[in-house]
């Protein structure tokens, strides 16, 4: 009983020490519709999300990101997953991990990008998260 509870002791210390936050969003998009403005093929929306705590988040490709329209979104596998249809790709902007004051940006490939308010969530392997809202 006792591992347990030290187990449960020490998650609950690294949910505490860790905190995320979503600075921007932007999409592939320019008057008012879907550009592919880098060529790319592909329609792309990308999120930056910075780690805002003071403990290291493992497993980037275990974030779960959940993006669509506002009221129409959906989670969106991870490369590793699938890269067929929607899926997202990460890279660490400013650090070789995702440690703390490093950025993580998120690309969404094939993005189910439509006019009006976007919708996304990105929660972390150990459950902390943070949420954003902009229009197109």
């Amino acid at each position: 009983g006792g591992d347990a509870i030290a187990s449960m002791a020490d998650r609950a210390g690294e949910r505490i020490r860790s905190q995320i936050a979503i600075v921007h969003a932007a999409a592939e998009w320019q008057n008012g519709a879907p550009v592919d403005m880098n060529s790319s093929g592909d329609l792309e929306a990308y999120i930056w999300v910075k780690n805002i705590g003071d403990a290291r988040i493992a497993a980037v490709e275990r974030v779960d990101v959940f993006f669509g329209q506002e009221g129409n979104f959906a989670r969106i596998p991870h490369a590793s997953e699938s890269t067929s249809g929607t899926y997202w790709q990460a890279s660490i902007d400013n650090a070789a991990e995702w440690t703390p004051t490093a950025t993580l940006r998120i690309t969404i490939r094939n993005a189910p990008l439509q006019a009006g308010r976007q919708f996304v969530k990105v929660v972390a392997p150990n459950g902390v998260w943070d949420e954003y809202f902009w229009s197109l």
